[in-house]
């Protein structure tokens, strides 16, 4: 999963239990595909419900759905991968600083502007920041009544140079799923 994001638990229980399904199985693939499955709901469902399931307490972020829907899994005899090769999901994941590459950052700040670009508007008029951080420039904003007593600046987008974001984790590893694996074992175990 290259230019994106996998979660990695290397917690000894759960390797110790997988090990246990390999030597207790011909073959643990069918427990671990079960598994596997049962976790990519529990992330899928997470965007979906806006929930930040992953202990965060943040929910993930989403525009198009894109990231949710390119969410998979890898299974072999020793384990599973879930991840997505999306080059921005490390970004949402782990939080961090984005920089502008050349031009100024363009971030939503209206409902309506939410999921689309400033060129998407027509009349949008540029406000100089007034405050002292070097690293906003302004807004492009809707103006009405311009230059009378009842002006009304209605921003729709804040130019920046940077902006650092919060992790929003969209893939997590909780108290649920030992259980959950626990009980897909015991299932595979007995079709035996």
């Amino acid at each position: 999963m290259a230019g994106g994001v996998a979660i990695r638990v290397e917690d000894k229980e759960v390797t110790d239990r997988i090990h246990a399904l390999g030597q207790a199985m011909d073959d643990p693939t069918p427990a671990l595909e079960d598994f596997a499955a049962g976790k990519l709901r529990r992330v899928v469902l997470s965007f979906q419900r806006g929930s930040g399931e992953s202990g965060s307490g943040e929910a993930p972020h989403q525009r198009s759905g894109q990231l949710a829907k390119s969410i998979t899994y890898r299974v072999d005899h020793d384990g599973v991968v879930i991840g997505t090769n999306k080059r921005y999901a490390e970004q949402q994941q782990k939080g961090g600083t984005i920089n502008a590459k050349g031009k100024l950052l363009t971030l939503p700040v209206h409902d309506r502007a939410r999921g689309k670009r400033a060129r998407d508007f027509a009349n949008l008029d540029f406000v100089p920041s007034q405050n002292d951080d070097p690293d906003t420039i302004g807004v492009l904003a809707r103006i009405t009544h311009k230059g009378k007593k009842n002006e009304t600046i209605t921003a729709y987008f804040v130019l920046a140079r940077h902006v650092t974001t919060k992790p929003h984790p969209f893939l997590f590893w909780d108290d649920r799923d030992p259980d959950a694996l626990d009980n897909c074992l015991a299932k595979h175990l007995k079709l035996k």
